[in-house]
């Protein structure tokens, strides 16, 4: 369950709630398949309450928790970005996309890098929509947390 300050965005007579976002809010998600190894290691790790912060946000569709991200201050110029998507998100996939790139418009960073895996054709999608590019022209071996190569995004003020 949520409370606290949250802004609201409408889509197709959903509303979508933001929240600030709790590692609580984890045991609400179930992770698509493809973010799976990414949700488990967070929960086994017990540590998401590193993940708290200003810039980090949880969707919301009534109770229904549809993801959670948010942005991890590298440098006063660099952030790292993170998300994690419901199973059930992609109907808001639409209004979740507008969020995050205002969020990042908003935020006081030069630089947003995030990696996705290798083969996760929406994870790659979503990076490209929220204006991010490529910067590594070959996998990151060894990477995710199980190991997985990732490719690296960066999206870039300006």
């Amino acid at each position: 369950q949520h409370t606290g300050n949250h802004a609201t965005d409408e889509h197709a007579g959903q509303m979508i709630t933001y929240t600030p976002f709790r590692a609580a809010h984890l045991e609400s998600l179930t992770p698509q398949a493809a973010q799976k190894a990414e949700y488990d290691a967070a929960m086994i790790a017990q540590d998401a309450y590193l993940l708290e912060g200003p810039m980090s946000l949880t969707a919301w569709q009534g109770v229904r928790c549809l993801g959670v991200a948010g942005l991890l201050p590298a440098t006063p110029y660099r952030a790292t970005a993170w998300l994690l998507l419901s199973d059930k998100a992609g109907a808001a996939m639409l209004p979740i996309t507008r969020k995050v790139r205002r969020v990042m418009a908003l935020s006081p960073y030069e630089r947003i890098d995030l990696t996705v895996k290798e083969g996760f054709a929406a994870g790659h999608q979503f990076a490209r929509l929220i204006g991010a590019k490529i910067e590594t022209p070959e996998p990151m071996k060894w990477f995710g947390p199980n190991g997985e190569s990732e490719i690296m995004y960066a999206w870039i003020r300006g």
